[in-house]
């Protein structure tokens, strides 16, 4: 069911191969259907993460650990949604219910590995929701 949205990774959003200015703070940017990363690397530790919504429909900001592509993702088509706690996959944080116009901190200690931050609303995800982030 995800297979079609590996296109929207190029797409909608993915971000920059830019790394993360300080290490410690990272802004995020979530619209319809896009989640923007300032920085898609950053070094291991505690960031904060400045979650923005621009969009003009609520969004989550959800923290995945795993080494499955996004295109991967085990789903649930009852709810339209990817599994958060899937074999292989670590829920490490989210942020629920980001408004419109809303911004919201999250921090959060990572450890190096490869993260997949997504909003996981019903739909969301497979509308393109979804960046990979690299943790050094």
């Amino acid at each position: 069911m995800l297979g079609a949205f590996t296109t929207l990774l190029v797409g909608c959003g993915a971000a920059s191969n830019n790394a993360a200015s300080n290490g410690k703070t990272l802004g995020v940017t979530l619209d319809e259907y896009h989640v923007k990363l300032d920085a898609a690397t950053i070094p291991a530790g505690t960031v904060t993460f400045e979650v923005k919504n621009t969009g003009s429909e609520k969004h989550e900001f959800v923290i995945l650990k795993t080494d499955v592509a996004a295109s991967a993702l085990p789903d649930d088509p009852a709810t339209n949604k990817v599994q958060e706690e899937a074999s292989g996959v670590l829920h490490v944080d989210e942020i629920d219910g980001v408004g419109p116009g809303g911004l919201r901190d999250l921090t959060v200690a990572l450890t190096p590995g490869s993260y997949l931050i997504v909003c996981n609303y019903p739909g969301h995800v497979h509308a393109g929701m979804v960046t990979t982030l690299t943790v050094t």
